[in-house]
C-alpha cells in the first residue's frame, strides 16, 4: 500500500496478459458478446453488457480464436460497472480426457 507501507500478497499464481479481444461465450445455450480484458493459463477477466446476469459458478464455454484458447470456464466473481455492463472472473477448467 502506497499508504501504509503494508505488501499485500498476489494470490495468482500465473502471469496476466491484458488484452481488448471482442469474443463471444456460450452460456446455457445463449451466446453473450464480451470483451477480454486479461488472461492467464487458469483464468480471464472479461467485460459483457449486462443483459440478465450470470451467477456465481455459472459454467461456460469461451471461444477466443486469436488466442486458440477453446474451455470452459466457471465464473468465480462478477461486478457491475458502470453503464450498464459487468465485469466477471472465470476459472478455466481442465480439459476433459
Amino acid at each position: 500500500c502506497r499508504h501504509c507501507g503494508y505488501a499485500f500478497m498476489e494470490r495468482r499464481d500465473s502471469e496476466r496478459i491484458g488484452s481488448d479481444v471482442d469474443f463471444i461465450i456460450l452460456i446455457k445455450g445463449r451466446k453473450i458478446s464480451a470483451k477480454l480484458k486479461d488472461y492467464s493459463e487458469r483464468g480471464a477477466r472479461i467485460v459483457y453488457k449486462d443483459g440478465g446476469g450470470m451467477d456465481i459458478d455459472a459454467e461456460v464455454d469461451i471461444y477466443i480464436r486469436e488466442f486458440h484458447i477453446h474451455r470452459k470456464a466457471r465464473a468465480v466473481w462478477t461486478r457491475k460497472l458502470p453503464g450498464s455492463y459487468i465485469s466477471a472472473g472465470f476459472a478455466m477448467l481442465k480439459n476433459k480426457s
